[in-house]
């Protein structure tokens, strides 16, 4: 019992110690982490950094959940996130932050989900995200990512929802991607991406929100995507995409809204899109 104890103890000091070496890199003009501070006598005590606030920890201290969204914090995220190794849930959600991300982030192998949307981050999302294999949200929308699509989050088998909509990513969709068997929500929409949309996606038998518009894709629709039947949500619209709609989208009984405006399509619109009864 005095091992565990003492391991309790050094979990809960790493932990205080990651927390505050974030926080110094942190600007929080509205002192939403003003409770982030050791007692006045200086003493570590267990679980101090339990209380503080959008942290939430395990009964041995260590934290499972950070949650700093919608603070108005801005600054930088610092490597010493990787000290806090049994995150679950990061959410950052709805800031002002302009950096990069930290490449440690891959240390987090016991991520759930993982929120940096709305902020203004910039350069390559990090490599290696994708090694939190029980990983289901990851939402990086609306920031200045630029680069290729991080394709090693196909390895990340269990994710339901991949938001990376509204950044700078360029290059092709990775054909990696057709083993998210389990994707939900695909949102690439608002970047710089171009080539044909991989037939792949069309293996992708969970999905049921496609958004791929406002990127320059060219080719056709995939026939392929009439296999995917729990879409309920396509969006290609303001691409260039061209050649013929085709007719295998009549087999999507629950698709109940599609966008396919501003692109270069031709011929007819097929009679079987009226089999979309939803």
């Amino acid at each position: 019992m005095v091992l565990a104890n003492g391991a309790s103890s050094n979990v809960s000091n790493d932990a205080v110690s990651a927390l505050l070496l974030i926080k110094a890199d942190i600007i929080d003009p509205m002192d939403h982490l003003g409770d982030w501070k050791l007692p006045g006598n200086g003493v570590k005590n267990h679980l101090v950094h339990c209380n503080w606030t959008g942290v939430w920890c395990n009964s041995n201290g260590a934290v499972e959940k950070l949650d700093l969204s919608y603070m108005n914090l801005s600054g930088r995220i610092t490597d010493d996130i990787q000290q806090l190794h049994g995150l679950t849930v990061l959410n950052l959600c709805c800031n002002g932050f302009s950096s990069s991300l930290p490449k440690s982030i891959y240390s987090l192998t016991f991520l759930m989900s993982f929120d940096v949307s709305q902020n203004n981050f910039i350069g390559a999302f990090p490599v290696g995200l994708g090694m939190a294999r029980g990983l289901k949200i990851v939402n990086a929308s609306s920031n200045n990512f630029s680069g290729l699509l991080p394709e090693d989050l196909a390895n990340a088998t269990l994710l339901e929802i991949l938001d990376l909509r509204g950044g700078f990513f360029e290059g092709s969709v990775p054909l990696a991607y057709k083993n998210l068997q389990n994707l939900k929500f695909l949102g690439l929409s608002g970047n710089n991406l171009s080539g044909h949309i991989p037939s792949e996606l069309g293996q992708l038998k969970s999905l049921e929100s496609i958004i791929l518009g406002y990127n320059a894709f060219e080719g056709e629709i995939p026939a392929e995507f009439g296999y995917l039947t729990n879409l309920q949500y396509l969006d290609l619209a303001v691409g260039s995409l061209s050649g013929r709609i085709p007719a295998e989208l009549g087999r999507l009984k629950q698709l109940n809204t599609i966008f396919l405006y501003k692109n270069n399509f031709e011929g007819d619109i097929p009679r079987e899109i009226g089999n979309c009864s939803s």
